[in-house]
């Protein structure tokens, strides 16, 4: 599981002490590992802000979809419907990916949708315990930056 430290640091902006120990607090019990920004992921950021991909106040939005790529993570997962998860959005990037160098498919999604294929999963695979369902879902990222890479 992981989080970058984009989150990391807009978590540690949150106002409400009782809201930013709790997130924390997450991240820590379930060991989530943090991805750092790294010089490769903030330039294709600044990218898809070049781009228009995102408008250019949204560079932290550009920042996460840039460390989904760089680090493989097939999937992020945001409520974000306007600024990433939407198909419009993840063409787009699709195309600078490619332009770029990056080829690991990518899919900009919800929640919901995530959690339904889990289910469809479940089903499938007759998974009563996460362990059997962890062999296909191997990696799985939760809240604004999260990703799963399936099989």
């Amino acid at each position: 599981m992981y989080v970058s430290e984009v989150v990391i640091r807009e978590i540690e902006q949150t106002p409400d002490a009782n809201q930013k120990e709790c997130l924390l607090n997450v991240i820590a019990e379930y060991d989530l590992r943090v991805l750092p920004l790294t010089d490769e992921a903030n330039n294709l950021a600044h990218l898809y802000l070049a781009e228009r991909i995102l408008p250019e106040k949204k560079l932290d939005y550009a920042r996460h979809i840039a460390l989904t790529t760089v680090n493989q993570i097939g999937i992020l997962l945001s409520w974000n419907f306007k600024h990433l998860a939407n198909i419009n959005k993840q063409l787009a990037v699709k195309v600078i990916n490619e332009r770029a160098g990056y080829f690991y498919p990518m899919l900009l999604t919800n929640h919901m949708e995530v959690l339904y294929e889990i289910e469809m999963l479940r089903h499938v695979f007759k998974a009563t315990q996460q362990v059997t369902l962890q062999r296909h879902v191997k990696q799985v990222f939760l809240w604004g930056l999260i990703g799963c890479k399936l099989w």
